[in-house]
């Protein structure tokens, strides 16, 4: 079903972009959405992420997250499955 769902969302005559947060939901769109545009153009996933200012430096684990998520949306970005060929 996620997988219908985003390939139904690629369907645009702008560019498109996923907001890769580093958690598994945008994770798991961003990969079905780069296999796809792969598979059909050749193209690379765009992918955003934002973040504030030392967000990594001053971090504190708290009961919902024990570590900040730019280093696994970095990660997935650098993924071969985001770039082409």
């Amino acid at each position: 079903m996620l997988e219908d769902i985003v390939l139904r969302e690629l369907t645009a005559d702008v560019p498109l972009c996923t907001l890769l947060s580093g958690g598994l939901d945008s994770s798991a769109i961003t990969a079905l959405a780069a296999r796809w545009l792969r598979k059909t153009n050749g193209s690379p996933v765009r992918t955003v992420t934002t973040t504030f200012a030392g967000y990594s430096e001053k971090f504190q684990p708290d009961d919902t997250r024990d570590t900040a998520d730019d280093p696994y949306a970095r990660a997935l970005a650098l993924q071969r499955a985001l770039r082409p060929g």
